[in-house]
């Protein structure tokens, strides 16, 4: 017989059927409240765009992918990111997005983001500011750790 405690093999699967806090799934429905587009917990916030997210925003915006770059992009540690005067996301415009239809990755996969899965992240920073938490649709646990797996261009 195995002793549970000392063998690798035992404690690794035991680690790998650990539940997350999230098991049981969250609630979550976008109320357009547009708190996630605005700086309102982080000190430097950006929205990393991928090759999908700039055609279907110059497209929605009836730009040349080009056009859509030099107008509302930077390059920021060499992700391409969307310009942000002030804070605030530059298409969150009269208290709503305006490309939201074509919104980036980054912004359908909130606030299901990595780095705000971990409970802390999520009771602290996330769940304070985000409206649509506990609300609407019962997202499960595969469907997170799946959209979490989106957001970062890492």
């Amino acid at each position: 017989m195995r002793n549970s405690k000392k063998d690798p093999v035992i404690r690794d699967q035991r680690s790998m059927k650990k539940k997350r806090w999230f098991e049981k799934g969250i609630r979550f429905s976008c109320q357009r409240c547009g708190d996630c587009c605005r700086n309102v917990s982080l000190q430097e916030a950006c929205v990393y765009l991928n090759g999908d997210d700039i055609d279907g925003a110059s497209e929605l915006l009836h730009l040349s992918r080009k056009e859509f770059i030099k107008k509302y992009t930077v390059n920021r540690y060499s992700f391409t990111v969307i310009r942000k005067p002030e804070g605030d996301c530059i298409f969150f415009q009269n208290k709503k997005c305006c490309i939201y239809k074509a919104r980036p990755m980054q912004c359908r996969t909130w606030p299901f983001w990595e780095i705000n899965l971990i409970k802390k992240n999520w009771e602290q920073n996330v769940k304070p500011v985000c409206r649509g938490i506990g609300k609407g649709k019962l997202y499960s646990c595969e469907q997170i750790v799946h959209m979490s797996e989106f957001q970062s261009p890492l």
